[in-house]
């Protein structure tokens, strides 16, 4: 089983049981089919809490950590490589509520990494994403950048 076979609900099932997510809080909602959008969330839990009691900033991050990756891969196939490349994240209130992500790519985001790796050239694409309370209002922002590169392209030839 990998991740150009494994269906969307299958995938949800297995994230709720990856170590990394395990006393974190973080629960995967929704997987769609096509790998284009996956809501995540988290609740304030005394265990999740930082020393100000409100949402840990690790995990903030975390819950978006490993989506565009998946969702990329996924959706471009094994002739792609996919890293991570770098992140960010912007605390803009403290979250003391339920937390929400909703990471999405687009067919515009997948034309625009297909042109710029067309030729083997190694891309960096950054992805936003804003982490909100259950009033709505942004606690963060990640921008998670990825590495790009088409495996199979071949230069042109002189």
């Amino acid at each position: 089983m990998n991740i150009f076979t494994i269906s969307a609900s299958t995938l949800k099932f297995l994230m709720h049981l990856w170590p990394p997510l395990w006393f974190t809080g973080i629960s995967f909602e929704h997987i769609s089919p096509d790998f284009r959008r996956i809501r995540i969330a988290m609740a304030l839990r005394f265990y999740n809490k930082n020393l100000h009691g409100i949402q840990y900033g690790g995990n903030l991050y975390s819950m978006t950590d490993p989506c565009h990756i998946m969702m990329v891969l996924r959706n471009l196939g094994p002739d792609y490589r996919v890293l991570d490349k770098g992140a960010k994240i912007e605390f803009i209130k403290p979250g003391t509520s339920k937390v929400t992500a909703d990471c999405i790519i687009t067919e515009e985001d997948l034309a625009d990494i297909k042109e710029k790796t067309a030729s083997n050239k190694k891309y960096f694409k950054d992805f936003s994403v804003d982490i909100t309370d259950e009033r709505g209002d942004v606690v963060a922002t990640v921008v998670k950048t990825v590495y790009i590169r088409n495996k199979q392209s071949k230069l042109p030839s002189a």
